[in-house]
């Protein structure tokens, strides 16, 4: 740091502590200290946030999420509590982006960052956020995902499965997508 640099942060935290008391009363150690805090301390970094509900018409809307509006809406009605956050202070993510970055991320697969940018914030707060909204999402599981329980159930699903798709003797958990084949021959 150049001298000039040095003798003007210390004249402007001069000029600050002499607002508030007397320089005289000020140790060293804490001038050192404001003097740090002034020179080291970043400033906060607010990225510009898009409304991706409103921006999007029905079908742009699909493809980005993979679910229709309507959905979206029941699904962000159901989880709000859950997650909306506590304050409106510093920018806080209302449960409506919440939902829609996480919807984002399961649709395209993608990394942290590239969700925090999609959302306008930090990956260390689309982690957070990911993290929660996924948790919400699963405690509505017993509600809509019902899994075979005796054997004619799950012979008729695997047997619908195969009219569609022409794969035999499977059972799907689309929670941890996880395909799991029966062995041929053996009931279990």
């Amino acid at each position: 740091m150049s001298s000039s640099s040095s003798s003007e942060n210390e004249q402007l935290l001069w000029r600050d502590s002499s607002d508030s008391e007397s320089s005289s009363d000020t140790s060293e150690d804490e001038l050192a200290g404001r003097l740090q805090n002034r020179i080291f301390r970043t400033a906060r970094n607010f990225r510009a946030r898009v409304d991706h509900f409103t921006r999007w018409n029905e079908d742009e809307f699909r493809l980005r999420f993979r679910l229709s509006k309507n959905t979206v809406i029941m699904l962000e009605e159901r989880i709000r509590d859950n997650i909306a956050p506590n304050t409106e202070r510093n920018h806080a993510l209302t449960s409506m982006q919440q939902l829609l970055l996480v919807l984002r991320l399961c649709a395209t697969a993608s990394m942290l960052q590239t969700i925090g940018d999609f959302g306008g914030i930090h990956k260390s707060t689309a982690s957070q956020v990911v993290k929660k909204v996924i948790h919400s999402i699963v405690t509505l599981a017993p509600e809509y995902i019902k899994m075979p329980r005796t054997q004619q159930e799950m012979q008729s699903i695997e047997n619908k499965f195969y009219n569609i798709a022409r794969f035999p003797w499977v059972i799907v958990n689309y929670f941890t997508r996880t395909v799991y084949q029966r062995n041929l021959g053996i009931e279990d």
